[in-house]
């Protein structure tokens, strides 16, 4: 039996594994929306939605590079050492500057993808939500002032609601900048993530 793989083969490996991580955000957006609900008290609550936004954030980072095989088979070994957020950022964009995802606008009556500004996020807006999410996951201090939490608790759920519209429809480009994959975190049809892999037309 054959062990090699066709391109055709590959490129939905690499598929199924960038929707399994998209799949993977949704369930956490879902513990940020129900943490209210499962969790008592306040502080608490706030601590456990802090660190699934900023998982969220950190999925988001790396699955970009699911979408790039040898890339991210080349730099895997030293990236899975990395847990900073920020250093994980500044080398990916080494690896591949456009390697952050792009909001994207869902047209398929026109069978036309156009960047959807309103609702894009950079990578540097995307690591301020991920730093400021730092210090609730350390104990509290008792000589610092109290932090607010309800203004937290707050400040993620608008968080994790920019991240939600913007990942809705998404692109993603492939090391090289021929290729891409079109994201879609819910058809209209169904509740599964759907990608498709497109190239672009030489004009």
């Amino acid at each position: 039996m054959s062990l090699i793989k066709t391109k055709e083969e590959k490129q939905q490996v690499l598929i199924n594994r960038y929707a399994s991580e998209m799949g993977i955000i949704k369930l956490r957006v879902e513990q940020i929306k129900n943490a209210s609900k499962t969790i008592k008290y306040l502080q608490p609550m706030v601590e456990y939605k802090a660190l699934h936004l900023r998982k969220i954030i950190e999925q988001i980072l790396l699955s970009s590079l699911i979408a790039n095989s040898e890339v991210y088979q080349q730099y895997y070994n030293r990236l899975e050492r990395e847990w900073n957020a920020r250093l994980i950022c500044r080398d990916l964009e080494r690896i591949h500057p456009k390697f952050f995802p792009v909001a994207a606008i869902d047209d398929h009556e026109n069978q036309h993808i156009s960047e959807n500004p309103k609702d894009n996020l950079t990578s540097k807006e995307i690591i301020v939500m991920y730093e400021k999410m730092g210090k609730l996951l350390h104990a509290h201090n008792p000589f610092s002032p109290f932090p607010d939490y309800q203004e937290l608790s707050n400040y993620i759920d608008d968080c994790c609601n920019k991240i939600i519209r913007f990942l809705s429809v998404h692109t993603i480009m492939m090391y090289g900048e021929k290729d891409f994959l079109y994201v879609i975190m819910e058809e209209r049809t169904s509740s599964q993530v759907s990608i498709n892999w497109f190239s672009q037309c030489d004009e």
